[in-house]
């Protein structure tokens, strides 16, 4: 085609020209085609890397995320632990605290008993130091006047005897002292024999056996029972009431419904509303009256109620409050608590031993030397009154 144009038209060259070479002519080479193919080829080439490096960001970014997710639930497991600690130590800071506030009140309760006891202590010695003070200025006072009345003047040592058989007794009936009692006794009976009289022997025989009589009163350690005592309210404040079901049911009754079939613990789950109204139970033994574990902690404070009660009885020297409170703390105690307890059995097995302490023994009677000195005074009128100067 291009071959028929170019015959068909023809073209003019100068003459000085040279003849063109004979065939086809040479194309023009296409520099904008190769240049939007080389910048679409460039384009590409930084497209798809930048694609690439995007890719590369977001799965950076992605893991980012998912590093800082794991590391806030890493954050919430640590603080929850925090948390769970905290509550932890703050109850048993509260717990801690509790128990020093118990003890310091008990502290202050043992302080007090024992201020109280040596007050009592305190009290005994010096109306004993003042006992013996006052026989003491007797004594000086009856020998100065046997100074100036003479040896023969027996009706004074008489009368001081008579006066110290009166002090002994004084002692023994209202103050329950029998070492006092004792040691007037003695005192009286060495008075009697200053005298010189053999027919004193009658009563200077009843002082001895009267003075032997109350060395052998064994009256009984107030204090030491009253500590013990106390040891014992805080022993059963310590005890736990025997375990119970709903109800009060006891679990060994809970344990037997686990054997039934399943038609018979539907039948049971389907009655339960009607059961927990009405229980029926048949034993060989008396129905005991159950107590709610709820209720566990006023059963404690009533035995140990029952305790106090009986140590201020011991103070008081009050026998019969004394056994009741005791007896009334061993029937709760058998009632109430698991007799194969090891700290039940010990408990009860105190009670019973200071149930039967006599905290008021029967005390001797010390009036017959007295009554017999009298006697012999009224058969002999001549020794009531002194020997004139």
């Amino acid at each position: 085609m291009a071959d028929e144009i170019q015959q068909s038209v023809p073209v003019a060259l100068p003459e000085s020209s040279p003849a063109p070479p004979e065939g086809p002519p040479r194309k023009p080479f296409p520099w904008p085609l190769a240049a939007l193919v080389g910048g679409s080829a460039v384009l590409l080439v930084a497209g798809a890397a930048a694609y690439r490096q995007g890719m590369q960001s977001l799965e950076g970014l992605q893991r980012a995320d998912q590093r800082i997710a794991e590391t806030a639930q890493r954050q919430q497991l640590l603080q929850a632990e925090i948390d769970a600690v905290r509550s932890a130590l703050g109850a048993q800071r509260r717990e801690v605290e509790a128990q020093a506030v118990a003890v310091a009140a008990q502290q202050r309760e043992a302080q007090a008993q024992q201020q109280v006891m040596a007050r009592q202590q305190l009290g005994i010695e010096t109306e004993r130091e003042r006992l013996r003070q006052k026989a003491a200025d007797l004594t000086e006072s009856v020998a100065a006047v046997h100074r100036r009345l003479g040896r023969d003047a027996t009706g004074w040592i008489v009368a001081e005897a008579e006066y110290l058989m009166q002090v002994a007794a004084q002692r023994l009936t209202l103050f329950r002292d029998p070492v006092a009692a004792a040691e007037a006794l003695g005192l009286a009976e060495r008075r009697l024999v200053e005298t010189g009289d053999p027919g004193w022997s009658t009563v200077r025989e009843l002082l001895a056996e009267e003075i032997a009589a109350l060395s052998a009163l064994k009256l009984p350690d107030v204090a030491a029972l009253a500590a013990e005592l106390w040891g014992l309210g805080e022993q059963a404040a310590a005890l736990r009431t025997p375990a119970a079901g709903p109800m009060g049911l006891p679990r060994a009754a809970l344990a037997d419904e686990g054997e039934e079939s399943a038609w018979r613990k539907v039948l049971r789950d389907g009655w339960e509303g009607f059961r927990s109204l009405v229980v029926i139970r048949r034993h060989d033994q008396p129905v005991a009256a159950l107590l709610p574990p709820e209720q566990g902690v006023y059963l404690t404070h009533h035995l140990r109620l029952e305790i106090d009660a009986a140590r201020l009885a011991l103070l008081r020297a009050d026998p019969a409050v004394y056994r009741a409170s005791l007896a009334n703390a061993a029937s709760l105690l058998a009632t109430w608590f698991d007799p194969a307890d090891p700290a039940v059995a010990s408990l009860a097995q105190s009670l019973g031993r200071l149930g039967s302490v006599d905290v008021r023994p029967a005390l001797p009677d010390i009036t017959p030397s007295l009554r017999a000195l009298r006697a012999r005074e009224q058969r002999t009128p001549a020794a009531e009154a002194p020997a004139t100067p």
